[in-house]
């Protein structure tokens, strides 16, 4: 089994990160077979994908609204694509990998999401609950 393990901030205050370890019931074999099958799981970049389509004109028939759509979810889930203790390039931005092990990519989706829920949370705090209209809510 895994489990997650979560990484306090330097003050101790809130989750920083979380990281999906092993919760001491393998064996050292076990991971070590893990981790060779699952490094060979690779996934793609999405914003890679999308680049390489739409320069072969695969999205030629795609309306401008939807081909935007694909751009965007593309450009937002690339973020995912990223080593968290990988150190940052000369411009300051991460280092965005063209493809990623699942394990990492998962690991970076509940990250990523935990991070949303908080931004969402903080702008609730300054402007109140938002409009039910945006979520489809009643």
């Amino acid at each position: 089994m895994f489990r997650l393990k979560f990484y306090p901030n330097t003050s101790n205050s809130m989750v920083e990160a979380i990281e999906i370890v092993d919760d001491g019931s393998f064996t050292q074999i076990d991971i070590k077979e893990f981790k060779t099958a699952l490094e060979k799981l690779q996934i793609q970049n999405t914003a890679v994908t999308f680049a390489r389509k739409h320069k072969n004109q695969e999205y030629a028939r795609l309306g401008d609204g939807l081909l935007t759509d694909y751009a965007y979810i593309a450009e937002i889930l690339s973020d995912c694509w990223q080593y968290p203790d990988e150190p940052l390039r000369e411009n300051g931005k991460p280092d965005i990998r063209p493809y990623i092990g699942i394990i990492h990519l998962l690991q970076n989706v509940i990250n990523l999401a935990l991070q949303s829920r908080r931004r969402l949370d903080e702008y609730r705090e300054v402007f109140g609950d938002l409009p039910s209209d945006i979520f489809n809510e009643t």
